[in-house]
């Protein structure tokens, strides 16, 4: 993968057609953009960022998304690829973002506040959802724990950033934990129930019948 398709990997929405909207767990979202955080955590495979997505696309309600990966562990990268994520947004509000370069690494505790400060500022347009997928990547020693902290606590009424990982709550986010009491979606909440099952085949057998009526039209 070259450099610029990775650019767009991290920082653009999965949209993913033909998915069935989960009305359960929209309502559970729905009730945790009331709160500034959201955290999602379940095994790989059960529908964490699809949900997310979908729920996104069917409510259009803004968002940033940005995917976290190996690159993060370089706090110059995510900086870097948080204001890409971010630029069409600030163009569009007229805002502007701090650049970062090793002279900030001093102060980091400094430099993030003001980031994130200057980010909230530039969304004009509330509600406004962030999201920070594949949060198990960063290790709970990385500067980047220390760094997504500083964001939380920088986030005015309005916004809401949903976190989804893999793994259950890092304990480096036990003090926002506390003062936010976020939603939390584990896999008790994402597995499927008997009647979404059922409405999930049913779902499928409509769109397979559509299909070969097309096909038999077209012949």
């Amino acid at each position: 993968m070259d450099q610029d398709s990775k650019s767009l990997t991290k920082v653009t929405r999965p949209v993913l057609s033909g998915i069935y909207p989960r009305e359960r767990l929209f309502r559970l979202l729905d009730r945790g953009c009331e709160r500034p955080m959201i955290w999602i955590n379940g095994p790989p495979g059960c529908g964490k960022t699809t949900l997310v997505s979908s729920y996104l696309d069917v409510n259009k309600i803004p968002n940033l998304w940005y995917r976290i990966d190996e690159t993060d562990s370089d706090v110059a990268q995510f900086f870097n690829y948080m204001s890409l994520a971010a630029k069409k947004i600030i163009q569009k509000t007229g805002g502007s973002l701090p650049v970062y370069n090793q002279k900030h690494h001093k102060d980091i505790t400094k430099f993030a506040r003001r980031y994130f400060e200057q980010l909230c500022s530039s969304l004009k347009k509330t509600p406004f959802i962030m999201v920070f997928d594949n949060y198990q990547e960063i290790s709970e020693k990385a500067l980047l724990q220390e760094i997504i902290n500083i964001g939380l606590l920088r986030i005015p009424k309005g916004i809401t950033i949903i976190l989804i990982s893999r793994k259950a709550m890092p304990s480096t986010l036990s003090r926002i934990r506390a003062n936010y009491s976020p939603e939390v979606l584990r896999w008790d909440e994402l597995r499927l129930t008997y009647e979404e099952l059922e409405e999930r085949v049913k779902l499928r057998s409509r769109r397979k019948n559509s299909l070969n009526a097309n096909a038999h039209r077209s012949l």
